[in-house]
């Protein structure tokens, strides 16, 4: 382990002390907000810049942020000779007699996901301390994937003569039983812990067994190396004598462990040898008695300061049932003594086995690391002892595929920080209200089958609250290709399934103020349910405005996307497959009303950009369009000739009609008619992309190119100078448009997702120097001046606001990477020419 030289290859991350501020209707969880921990679907959590555990998503979908002082990790020292100190490693104050929060000048921290290193040096400390923590979040291994299980590693650099006593604690809260309420994340003014939901808590020792095997079906054995040693082992349960049944139900292990290999060395060195200790439970806050808190015996204060004198913790071995209103916490500790300039190191393990998904529809779920480790919720200690046994195994495999990530997004002489921005941009795959779950309890199947389901949300604010939203979905699709293909198999599946469902039911759709069919045979949904609904059941849930059966681009984008990922991962399209494409395209030539091959828009909302009025042929869903008749066109050359056929004839019409009526020599129009008849759009050929990245091409390239080069102009250099992206619609002439929806939505704003896709097409299209500057200032916006790193909005705009966090568009930054995979000649290229 050596965290000092792994953390100068991450990303390296500050303070941000100019935070944008949220439009009215987005959350705001604040500038400092870090990565998300834990497996895929599996409870997760982050922790800030500034040292605190503060956002849980320990049910899926659902996002709270509350900074819990119970969960902290600390650090003592003793010089021979001096008095010992005492360091929390957090700016938050714990609030303790004797103990110290860290300023803001000694710490730095770099991030590569799925790791985060800290770096803790102060001018009164003798040490420097490198904090890592990642999830086993391994490519091509969804075993690992999907436990849930965070490991914190800690390397302490003795830079002194003397030789130093050191030790590390990790605290932890108990916070089983703790649901969060039906709200949308802007909704919620409060999110205390601990709530009144603590009843039945209760802290236990825990053996690790030597051995573990397998109680799903695949089976294994594995046994804890040689040189690992388990100690210190603490299990969180609730009821322990009732069977798990719901959410927020089964067992959190925290543990301390060492490397006997590192005892070893110290034991060469004349050094003791690392000795750990716990605590069992202690109160999370002081009681109203009149004493000190530090002296309340068996409460979180009296425990830290027993630390801060001591270093290591009490032992005392309690444990009690909680009551309601009583939050209770663990703690563990690894104490070791560093020889003068030398380097020491610890090491913990959090496991979270808390098997039940419960969404709001009251259907219960397994999160699907339960097919190899049981459903039961009593299993975290033989994940701990799995996870431990190959923790190096992962480790390195996490490495060499991020070596590889950057070595394909350009190589050495290229912005590494852009590289760096698209791997941590993977944060969402953890923390997108992910939803990874392997098969359904009690009542009859949904109508999409029993699992597995894999499922991001669109956002956690009101009007977003979907999963899978199939038109950001598609820009989302990419970042799964690198390592995790089989997820983005499962949910272009799922959408397959649902082209011939349809749900006969009514509702009130709110634009048009009239009652309209839930979902329409042949009709990709826009989305697969909510997670305070029923999902993978209650299908196409968004009625927030508008219609989703009448928008035009959920088809043809499903036809395009769903091609060019199976070109990507290598599979091919069955006959089955295609014959259900084929419902889907013919649905899609039903909104075509003039036979011309492109659909007109005819209702306001009809589309992804739901906040324009759009009118006629539009470029966006024309070109969507265009892309699904060239797939099918391909792919009933295997099937059936004459569809293959009528499939050409159409598409050779609509690209007559789509530069008829939108071409003005120096761009396409963003609609043909109407009040955007002579606007421009950043994305506008996105579904020409889609195509040619499939191997078909639909327009001229020189088009494009003059097409992708005009928005650089108007909607990139003209808005901000270019500081923050480009603007999606923007009027050639400097007339702003006014607003169409009554919102402020869309119009006058960077959508994120959209500029990374356009910074994708100028990457293949042949234009690397604007393609860098666009990337640039996304990720100069995301990472430096806005402090919405690790919660990417939907959009900011040049007013420093922001709309729509932690959005699952923005995941389209990896089409730079779908570019050196999709199998066409631009592959060779090199991602950004150094100036």
């Amino acid at each position: 382990m050596d965290l000092a030289r792994d953390f100068k290859q991450y990303l390296p991350l500050g303070q941000c002390f100019s935070p944008y501020t949220p439009k009215p209707g987005a959350h705001d969880d604040g500038p400092f907000s870090g990565p998300f921990y834990g497996g895929i679907g599996a409870p997760a959590f982050s922790r800030s810049f500034t040292g605190s555990f503060n956002r849980w998503h320990l049910q899926p979908g659902y996002h709270a942020c509350r900074d819990i002082r119970a969960a902290a990790l600390l650090v003592w020292w003793k010089v021979k000779g001096h008095s010992p100190q005492c360091r929390v490693l957090s700016m938050q104050d714990p609030e303790v007699k004797g103990i110290q929060a860290m300023t803001e000048a000694d710490l730095q921290i770099g991030v590569l996901f799925p790791v985060t290193i800290e770096h803790y040096s102060a001018a009164d400390m003798p040490m420097e301390l490198y904090i890592r923590f990642f999830s086993p979040i391994v490519p091509e291994n969804p075993e690992a994937a999907a436990l849930p299980v965070v490991y914190i590693d800690v390397e302490l650099h003795n830079h002194t003569d003397s030789e130093l006593e050191t030790g590390v604690a990790l605290f932890w809260p108990n916070q089983l039983g703790w649901r969060q309420t039906l709200d949308a994340s802007e909704q919620q003014t409060v999110c205390a812990w601990p709530a009144r939901s603590n009843y039945g808590n209760i802290n236990l020792p825990a053996d690790v067994p030597a051995e573990v095997s397998s109680s799903g079906g695949d089976g294994f054995s594995t046994k804890l190396p040689r040189n690992e040693l388990l100690s210190s082992v603490v299990l969180q349960t609730r009821n322990p004598d009732r069977p798990v049944e719901r959410d927020m139900e089964g067992e959190v292990l925290l543990c301390a462990y060492s490397h006997k290999i590192d005892d070893e060395e110290n034991i060469r060195d004349g050094a003791p040898k690392t000795v750990f200790s716990r605590e069992l439970t202690f109160k999370t806050e002081a009681n109203g008695t009149g004493v000190a808190p530090e002296a309340q015996l068996y409460t979180f204060p009296w425990v830290v300061k027993y630390f801060t004198d001591h270093g290591f913790l009490p032992e005392s071995e309690e444990s009690w049932t909680a009551r309601c209103h009583e939050g209770i916490g663990s703690a563990v500790a690894s104490r070791s003594t560093v020889q003068a300039q030398h380097t020491g190191q610890a090491h913990f393990l959090l496991v979270q086995d808390l098997p039940e998904v419960e969404f709001g529809g009251k259907r219960s779920w397994r999160r699907a690391y339960c097919s190899q480790f049981g459903k039961d919720g009593r299993n975290a200690a033989d994940i701990a002892t799995f996870a431990i046994s190959r923790k190096n195994e992962w480790q390195g495999r996490i490495e060499k595929w991020q070596q590889q990530i950057q070595q394909q997004l350009g190589g050495e002489n290229d912005d590494k920080e852009i590289a760096g921005a698209l791997i941590n941009d993977l944060y969402f795959l953890v923390g997108g209200g992910t939803a990874w779950v392997s098969d359904a309890t009690g009542e009859a199947d949904p109508v999409l089958g029993d699992g597995p389901h894999f499922a991001l949300l669109e956002g956690f604010d009101t009007g977003y609250y979907y999963y899978n939203t199939f038109d950001l979905w598609i820009y989302a699709f990419p970042s799964l290709l690198s390592g995790w293909s089989d997820l983005a198999e499962s949910v272009f599946e799922d959408y397959l399934r649902t082209v011939d469902l349809e749900d006969a039911a009514t509702r009130m759709i709110y634009r048009p103020a009239e009652r309209r069919r839930v979902l329409t045979a042949g009709k990709i949904p826009h989305d697969l349910g909510s997670a305070m609904e029923d999902p993978w059941h209650d299908l196409n849930g968004y009625s927030w405005r508008d219609d989703p059966n009448v928008w035009l681009d959920h088809n043809p984008a499903f036809i395009a996307s769903f091609y060019l990922f199976r070109r990507c991962s290598g599979r091919r399209i069955e006959r089955e497959e295609w014959e259900i494409l084929a419902r889907a395209a013919d649905y899609m030539a039903g909104q075509d009303y003039d036979g011309d091959g492109l659909p007109e828009h005819g209702e306001f909302g009809d589309s992804t950009w739901d906040a324009l009025s759009l009118s006629g042929i539009g470029a966006y869903s024309g070109g969507l369009s265009m892309a699904a008749l060239a797939v099918m066109a391909a792919l009933s050359d295997r099937f059936d000739s004459g569809k293959a056929a009528e499939y050409r004839r159409l598409l050779r019409t609509a690209v007559a009609a789509y530069q008829r009526e939108l071409w003005n020599g120096e761009y396409f129009n963003s609609s043909s008619q109407g009040k955007y008849r002579k606007a421009l759009q950043t994305d506008a050929l996105f579904g020409i992309y889609l195509a040619e990245l499939a191997g078909l091409q639909v327009l001229p390239a020189d088009q494009v190119r003059s097409h992708l080069l005009a928005v650089y102009r108007y909607n990139y250099c003209s808005y901000e100078e270019g500081r923050v992206g480009p603007l999606l619609v923007s009027n050639p002439s400097g007339e702003e448009f006014s607003r169409d929806g009554g919102e402020d939505l869309q119009l006058g704003e960077v959508i994120v997702g959209s500029a990374w896709a356009y910074a994708g097409m100028l990457d293949y299209y042949g234009l690397p120097r604007e393609a860098g500057e666009v990337a640039g200032a996304l990720v100069h916006t995301l990472y430096h001046d806005s402090g919405l790193q690790f919660r990417s909005p939907a959009a900011w705009d040049g007013r420093r606001q922001f709309r729509a966090p932690l959005n699952m568009r923005p995941l389209a930054s990896w089409f730079l990477y779908l570019n050196r995979i999709s199998g066409s000649l631009s592959c060779s290229k090199p991602l950004f020419t150094a100036e």
